[in-house]
This record gives structure tokens, sequence and C-alpha cells, in this order.
């Protein structure tokens, strides 16, 4: 179960907090410009996903997402968080897909793992093979309220066992 939040808090953090972030003042931006223009330069953030998420992915990924919610918007630390998005699947993902998901407080890498997609997806009752065609998701998690303040940054890219892309996400989130 940690993996699954782990992967979980990685995942919304690219996901659901590049708002925040994006949302600066002038003179916010102007503190932080060599911050923001690394974090960029690093993890392009992407196509906007409604408010607050971005799709780094290229035209050719298997899953073209059209939506990710989050509620609340931000999230809080110690509090549940409501996750819904859909999207189609123009192949099928199965047994040995995987994440690879990087998070950095500030500069510094955090955290680097790679999950078996499918084993994870059992946490959200969902299972292996997914698509071709529509999928959604509509799943909460406990964010723990231990999450250090700072400046995470994230970026969470899904694989097919012969390596092609399913999606690509980017996040920016502050505690």
């Amino acid at each position: 179960m940690w993996k699954f939040v782990t992967l979980i808090l990685a995942i919304l953090a690219c996901l659901s907090f590049a708002k925040a972030d994006l949302n600066l003042q002038e003179e916010e931006l102007q503190e932080d410009g060599d911050y923001l223009e690394q974090q960029l330069y690093d993890n392009p953030l992407g196509k906007p996903l409604g408010d607050s998420l971005f799709d780094c992915g290229t035209p050719t990924d298997l899953l073209k997402i059209e939506y990710v919610k989050i509620n609340p918007d931000p999230p809080h630390k110690g509090q549940k968080l409501r996750i819904q998005g859909s999207g189609v699947f123009s192949d099928t993902v199965g047994e040995g897909s995987y994440a690879v998901v990087s998070v950095k407080y500030g500069r510094i890498r955090i955290l680097q793992m790679k999950f078996d997609t499918c084993k994870e997806i059992k946490q959200i009752d969902k299972e292996c093979p997914l698509g071709p065609g529509p999928q959604s998701i509509d799943a909460e998690v406990e964010l723990p309220k231990e999450i250090p303040p700072g400046r995470y940054t994230a970026h969470a890219q899904v694989y097919t066992k012969d390596g092609r892309q399913v999606a690509c996400i980017n996040g920016l989130v502050k505690f």
C-alpha cells in the first residue's frame, strides 16, 4: 500500500499542483525566476489539462488524456484528495507496463522509482489490460500530514512492456 500512496503522491504532484506555482505574483516570480527557469528546463510542463494539470506526452502516446480533476485544488496535507480523470487508449496496455516517477524537493531529487502499473492499479479497482478505448478513474487517497513544507516538482512517465510511451505528466507543488 505504501508504494501505491507514493505513486499517487508523485503523480498528484505531477497532475495537480502546477496551478498554485504558476499563479505566483510578479515579484515572487522574480525571486524564484532562476528556480522556475531551471525546473522548466528540466521538465517542460507541457499542454495544460483543465485548470492545473500538464500533459508532457507526445502525439504518439497510447493514452490521450481528456481531463484530470482533483478536489480540493490545491490539495492539503493530512486530508483526503479525490482524483477524477478520463482518457482514451489507442492500444492495449497490459502486463509488464510500468511507471517511472521522479520527485524533487527544491533542486534535490528525493524519489526516483519504477512501479509495476498493473500491480498498482489494483489499488483503485482496475485490472490489466487497459484499452483500447475509453477509461476513467475516480479514486480517493489520504495525503499524509507529515509532508514537509516546501516546493516540489514531479515527472511521471508510463510505458508498455516494449517501451512505447503511454502517458507523461509534469507538475509543481508548494506545501
